[in-house]
């Protein structure tokens, strides 16, 4: 794997804080990108702000909320039934009492509807984008931060955000503070396997992992991998050729280096494959990734909290 090209998603910030990118291409070669900007980390001013890209470059950013609390977390996704793309979002003095948010493009994310509020305790996806299974349903890795535990769950919706079913809790044995924000990808090209991979809390310090065969509904207890992690978020891929490819901190502490790691047995075990980047007292972290329609990965993450770092990505041959 080898880096193609390295851009910013904001040419010229329109404030100090940026953080927490979601991705998506609505046509290939066209993409679309949110994050979160603001004054600074949980502050109420914090918005959702969305970028296109023409295939040359970013355009101009376009925030999409007004809120009198802070904005949290956007994940982008398209609804498969009637092509809709959904913005999902948090909103919420913290995590411990966030309230989920949804808006509705039918024109690409040129305009947005305004938001439904999801039932209370469901975020949709709470952080990395949903799957689509293949009867048009989305299925959501969410995750619930309270003040004495963390734990992973699963939302499944049929319509599009409009009513839900929840599956959990997925939890590491023994440690009740232990896991949120999953990523989820099939194993398996038959699809009879489903994966989630977990941010952990320090107390565990590696990415956990749990595993479905019934599309969702049922998990193993969550065990843990061979990737070090500082308690930072990850986000995955499966790729066209059946490699998995997560973007994540590997490091024991600290989120200085931003890593690309490839799986070729779907997601049981991992090398790393390029360092993304790394630079000693900062932060490089809540990566997004997907593979767009050349066949290229395509990864925006946190950059020292001030930009999203973009960074186009060929994939490379399997063998």
């Amino acid at each position: 794997m080898r880096v193609l090209a390295r851009d910013f998603l904001f040419a010229e910030p329109p404030f100090p804080f940026a953080h927490t990118p979601t991705l998506f291409e609505v046509a290939p070669g066209r993409l679309i990108a949110g994050a979160i900007g603001g004054p600074a980390a949980r502050d109420p001013a914090n918005a959702v702000w969305i970028v296109h890209h023409d295939g040359r470059r970013w355009g101009r950013p376009v925030k999409v909320t007004d809120w009198p609390v802070a904005c949290w977390n956007p994940v982008l996704t398209r609804n498969p039934r009637d092509g809709e793309l959904l913005l999902f979002y948090k909103v919420g003095l913290s995590p411990q009492v966030w309230t989920g948010a949804l808006a509705r493009s039918t024109d690409e994310g040129r305009s947005w509807s305004p938001p439904d509020i999801l039932p209370a305790g469901l975020t949709g996806p709470v952080r990395s984008k949903p799957l689509a299974l293949e009867d048009g349903a989305l299925l959501c890795g969410d995750s619930v931060e309270s003040w004495e535990a963390w734990s992973c769950w699963v939302n499944l919706t049929p319509d599009g955000g409009r009513t839900w079913s929840r599956f959990g809790p997925i939890v590491y044995p023994g440690q009740p503070h232990g896991l949120i924000q999953p990523t989820l990808f099939w194993s398996d090209a038959a699809r009879t396997m489903l994966r989630m991979l977990m941010r952990p809390t320090e107390k565990i310090g590696r990415v956990c992992q749990s595993q479905s065969t019934d599309l969702g509904r049922t998990w193993s207890p969550a065990r843990a991998t061979e990737l070090p992690n500082p308690n930072s978020a990850i986000d995955a891929v499966r790729l066209r050729d059946g490699r998995i490819a997560l973007v994540h901190n590997d490091t024991t502490s600290g989120r200085e280096r931003l890593a690309l790691s490839l799986s070729a047995d779907g997601g049981l075990s991992w090398a790393r494959a390029l360092v993304l980047e790394e630079e000693p007292g900062e932060e490089f972290s809540y990566p997004a990734v997907i593979e767009d329609a050349a066949g290229r990965l395509q990864v925006l993450y946190t950059w020292k909290k001030r930009n999203i770092g973009h960074v186009t990505v060929a994939a490379g041959d399997p063998r």
